[in-house]
C-alpha cells in the first residue's frame, strides 16, 4: 500500500495538469496552465529561488510563485488576456526582469520563455551546477540559430523552432540544450519515444550538463523504469548537488528501491534548500522510510514537517494517522 502511495505521488509530480474552472450551474469556463521557463542569456536555467510574479496588463499583481527545477514556474487556472511576468532574485539584473505576453482563448497550455540578465558581480553558478566547457564554447552562429528557435517557441511555432534547433546542432553538435528543446517539442506532439531519444542525445552531447540527465530520467520515470532513472538522477546530483527537484526525485526513487537511509538523507537535504516547500512530499517519504527502520520519533518529526509545510488531502490524512499510531505506541 505504501509503495502504491509513493507511485501516486510520482504521478502528481510529473503530470501536466490541464484544469477547467467549475462554476455551479454554469458551463465550465476554460482556463489555461501557464508554464514559464526562465534562463539567463547564456541559456542556463536560473536558480530555484527566483520569484516570478504574474501581473495583469495594467501591472496589477495576480499571483506569484518561485522557480523550481530547470528554471520552471507554473501557474494554474489563468484566464485569457494580456499579462506581464516579472522575475526577481539576487542574481538578476532588474532592467531585464519583465516581459509581456497574451494568453488566447482556448489555449489549454501556454508556455513563455523568459530570458533575464545575470548581474555582472554574481558568480556563474546555480542549482543547475557550474557551466560546462561545451556550453562555454558554443559558437555565435549556433547560438543565433538557437535564439531564433527559442523565439519561435515563444510563439508556439513548433515547426520553425524544430528547424532552428536542428540547425544549431548541425553547427555545434555539443549543443545539449538544443537537443532538450527538441525533446520538449516531441513531447508537445505526443511522441515520448522521440523525446527520450533527444534527451539521450543531449546527455551524449554534453556529459557535464545536469538538465540532460534530469530530462532523460523523467522520461524513464514516465515509463515506470526506475533503475535507469535512479542512475541518471544520481549523476545529475553529482553535477548539481543543490538542485532541489533532483534531490526530491532521488528521495522517491531510493525509497522505491528500498534504499531507506539514502532516501532520508536526500529528504533532509531537500528541506535545507530554497523553495523546498514545493517538495514537502519528501518528508512523507522520509517518514515512511524511518518507520521501516523502527525509528518512530524521527518518523513522527518528518510527518509533522510534512503537515507544517501545508500538505493537504489524502496523503496528509495518512500522515496524521501515522503520527497518531506511532505516538500511541509510546504510551
Amino acid at each position: 500500500m505504501v509503495r502504491r502511495l509513493a507511485l501516486s505521488i510520482f504521478a502528481v509530480l510529473l503530470a501536466t495538469t490541464l484544469t477547467l474552472a467549475q462554476r455551479t450551474g454554469q458551463t465550465p469556463r476554460q482556463t489555461t496552465e501557464l508554464v514559464v521557463k526562465v534562463t539567463y542569456e547564456n541559456d542556463r536555467a536560473v536558480a530555484d529561488q527566483v520569484r516570478i510574479q504574474l501581473l495583469n496588463g495594467s501591472g496589477i499583481p495576480v499571483t506569484e510563485t518561485f522557480t523550481r527545477g530547470e528554471g520552471e514556474a507554473r501557474f494554474f487556472n489563468i484566464e485569457p488576456g494580456t499579462y506581464r511576468i516579472k522575475a526577481s532574485g539576487v542574481d538578476i539584473e532588474e532592467r531585464s526582469s519583465e516581459q509581456s505576453f497574451v494568453i488566447n482563448p482556448r489555449e489549454l497550455t501556454h508556455m513563455e520563455f523568459f530570458q533575464v540578465r545575470l548581474k555582472e558581480d554574481r558568480q556563474q553558478t546555480s542549482t543547475q551546477g557550474s557551466i560546462s566547457a561545451a556550453m562555454l564554447n558554443i559558437p555565435g552562429k549556433a547560438e543565433s540559430e538557437f535564439e531564433k528557435g527559442v523565439g519561435a517557441l515563444k510563439k508556439q511555432e513548433f515547426d520553425e523552432a524544430e528547424k532552428r534547433f536542428k540547425r544549431a546542432i548541425e553547427l555545434y553538435p555539443r549543443y545539449a540544450q538544443a537537443y532538450i528543446n527538441l525533446g520538449f517539442i516531441a513531447m508537445q506532439h505526443g511522441q515520448p519515444d522521440s523525446a527520450q531519444s533527444f534527451f539521450t542525445q543531449a546527455v551524449k552531447a554534453d556529459e557535464q550538463y545536469a538538465p540532460s540527465y534530469v530530462n532523460l530520467a523523467k522520461s524513464f520515470i514516465g515509463r515506470k523504469e526506475y533503475p535507469p532513472a535512479l542512475e541518471l538522477l544520481t549523476k545529475a546530483s553529482s553535477l548539481a548537488p543543490n538542485n532541489v527537484e533532483v534531490l526530491a526525485l532521488l528521495t522517491m526513487l531510493e525509497y522505491e528501491s528500498s534504499q531507506m537511509v539514502a532516501a532520508v538523507d536526500h529528504a533532509r537535504k531537500v528541506h535545507a534548500l530554497p523553495s523546498h516547500e514545493k517538495f514537502a512530499f519528501a518528508h512523507f517519504i522520509a517518514g515512511k522510510a524511518l518507520e521501516s527502520q523502527n525509528l518512530a520519533p524521527d518518523a513522527v518529526a518528518e510527518y509533522k514537517l510534512f503537515l507544517k509545510e501545508g500538505a493537504q488531502g489524502p496523503t496528509a490524512d495518512k500522515a496524521k494517522a501515522s503520527i497518531d499510531a506511532l505516538e500511541k505506541q509510546k504510551r
